[in-house]
């Protein structure tokens, strides 16, 4: 394996509490040549200081404001130099061998663009948070083995659409080729943006049971109402952008069900209005995102029938049954 230069991109927003566990981790990466950028998006609880002082090999870029995730990372890959960006959340803690089973694999596979990681969930004893992302032709993104435990299922590498931001890794030449993450997404399902466009661009991802990080899931975002909105608005968003027109308006009607059983479920879990203001925010920027769109689809490289082959068809029927368990809606999302 090479020695080519990795850089680290580690975003921070008020995490002091959880910087130092993921630093000492990222510090202990058995990959033997890799930069640390700290990319710190105003905070306000002292984070700055405790890098400066306890982690002077650390690369601290100070934001004026909080431009988000997709923004925040994006400041931080224009001052990376390496071959390849891996980006890890601050409230995730890598295993040693992290860093260097990622690039062992990229090096391996020259058709991947990206890898996704082996992310359990923070003492939660081999719980799974994901193992690689999923696109459903219905519309939505998801987490393969989300809430499964670790075993043999899930200890193969295989090929899958996405990988989850918290803890990834980019070839530099190919995010050079169809740019970073969608500043207006600002954060939720802006890495689920990018593996589209990257998909559309004939980049693979690949998924890599031995590259294990532990995550503190949600810990770096609480406003939960917030959360749904951008959930719900992003949504469309990379919908829209990124569904070559036979496989947008083939799956469309399903989209719209898939969208009304959201909001019928909604009142239950007290998002009812978040729904219905991300969804007018999308109706007033469809102009914005389909000036996006005709630029993505114009530089599509692959088939039509090769991305139909890589989304989840059943998603919807799975979906209901976990809304609808018995016929009655389910308190859990």
């Amino acid at each position: 394996m090479s020695n080519d230069l990795v850089s680290v991109i580690i975003l921070n927003y008020n995490g002091k509490d959880m910087l130092v566990e993921c630093l000492e981790a990222v510090f202990r990466q058995t990959y033997p040549n890799y930069e640390v950028i700290v990319v710190d998006n105003a905070s306000t609880d002292g984070s700055e200081a405790l890098v400066r002082a306890r982690f002077p090999k650390a690369r601290l870029l100070e934001l004026e404001k909080n431009f988000g995730f997709a923004g925040g990372n994006n400041r931080g890959m224009e001052m990376a130099g390496g071959k390849y960006i891996a980006l890890l959340n601050n409230d995730a803690v890598p295993e040693p061998q992290w860093l260097e089973e990622l690039v062992r694999a990229l090096e391996k596979d020259p058709t991947a663009g990206f890898c996704a990681s082996k992310i359990l969930v923070y003492g939660g004893e081999g719980l799974i948070d994901t193992v690689g992302d999923g696109w459903a032709t219905v519309g939505v993104g998801f987490k393969h083995g989300k809430d499964q435990r670790e075993g043999a299922a899930y200890s193969q590498f295989r090929y899958v659409f996405s990988a989850c931001a918290a803890a990834a890794l980019y070839r530099r030449s190919m995010l050079d080729e169809i740019g970073g993450f969608d500043e207006d997404f600002f954060f939720s399902c802006e890495d689920t943006d990018l593996a589209f466009r990257a998909q559309l661009a004939g980049y693979r991802c690949l998924y890599v049971p031995l590259a294990v990080v532990h995550h503190r899931v949600g810990a770096s975002s609480r406003d939960r109402s917030f959360l749904f909105y951008m959930w719900y608005r992003n949504l469309e968003y990379a919908y829209f952008k990124n569904m070559p027109p036979a496989l947008l308006w083939k799956y469309l009607p399903l989209h719209l069900f898939y969208m009304f059983c959201s909001l019928a479920a909604s009142p239950l879990r007290g998002t009812t209005r978040a729904f219905l203001r991300a969804k007018l925010h999308f109706l007033l920027n469809v102009p914005k995102v389909w000036r996006k769109r005709r630029a993505i689809q114009r530089n599509r490289k692959v088939s039509i029938s090769y991305l139909e082959s890589i989304m989840e068809r059943g998603y919807l029927i799975h979906r209901l049954k976990r809304e609808f368990p018995s016929g009655r809606p389910a308190r859990r999302m």
